[in-house]
């Protein structure tokens, strides 16, 4: 039963498209990929949900929610970047 609760509180269901938030393993940043299945990361006090994920050259990888986000989300964060950028750099500017 906390196995099951665990794997539904990950945001993401398998099948979602993603891509890789930093370097991880053989992965690196930006690389697309799609969560296959779910699984659980056992540690000494508690276990930790995890994705297993299946990158390019068909590389399978088991991933923490932090180290992927959906793919749409990618180009949204870079215009935000951006955008923050433009308004710093105008506050720095004198005209």
């Amino acid at each position: 039963m906390a196995l099951a609760n665990m794997l539904t509180s990950l945001p993401m269901p398998v099948g979602s498209r993603i891509v890789a938030v930093r370097n991880f393993g053989p992965v690196k940043a930006g690389e697309g990929g799609i969560i296959t299945d779910t699984a659980e990361l056992p540690s000494l006090w508690k276990s930790r949900p995890m994705y297993l994920c299946l990158f390019a050259n068909n590389l399978r990888i088991a991933a923490r929610p932090g180290e992927i986000a959906p793919a749409g989300r990618r180009e949204s964060a870079s215009r935000v970047r951006g955008a923050r950028l433009l308004t710093a750099t105008k506050r720095l500017s004198p005209i």
